[in-house]
């Protein structure tokens, strides 16, 4: 092992702190309890704020770490802060109401990008420099998910039917 995961760059200035680690999976068999006893049928969602990765994190190794044990994992990821730094660079302006960020047309289009190409894309790639399995999948990939819009004030914002 010993391999130094690659750097995660957000394309808009790079200055994301580093996902690194001298040895990622050098305590995750150790720390790690027997999620196997603890979900009969395997599977496990990870919610992954765009917050998480850092220079400390170990996230994407102990998911390596329950793949190891078997364990199948689902990774549901965020990502507004880098969302709202791909939006200024493209000229859009985000608007919010009562906290929540108007997508209209236009945001979509930065959204789906960020979070379907750049983020999506560079947790799967670090998964498998470090020994794990993964895919990158969104929402609309076969129609896995469905939504409807809640409120039109929002634009395309909604919930998952």
């Amino acid at each position: 092992m010993g391999d130094q995961i690659p750097e995660f760059r957000d394309g808009v200035d790079g200055n994301l702190p580093r996902y690194t680690a001298h040895d990622p999976l050098e305590n995750a068999d150790k720390n790690m309890v027997n999620f196997r006893e603890l979900t009969p049928l395997g599977t496990v969602v990870v919610k992954i704020g765009g917050s998480t990765f850092g220079s400390h994190d170990t996230t994407l190794a102990d998911i390596v770490g329950l793949q190891k044990q078997n364990v199948s994992i689902v990774i549901v990821h965020g990502g507004g802060r880098l969302i709202s730094k791909w939006m200024a660079k493209q000229g859009v302006r985000a608007r919010f109401v009562r906290g929540f960020r108007v997508t209209d047309a236009a945001s979509l289009e930065v959204v789906v990008g960020v979070l379907c190409g750049v983020i999506n894309k560079s947790i799967v790639a670090r998964i498998q420099s470090i020994g794990g399995k993964a895919i990158g999948l969104s929402g609309v990939d076969g129609g896995i998910l469905r939504a409807q819009v809640d409120d039109p004030l929002l634009g395309f914002v909604g919930k998952v039917k």
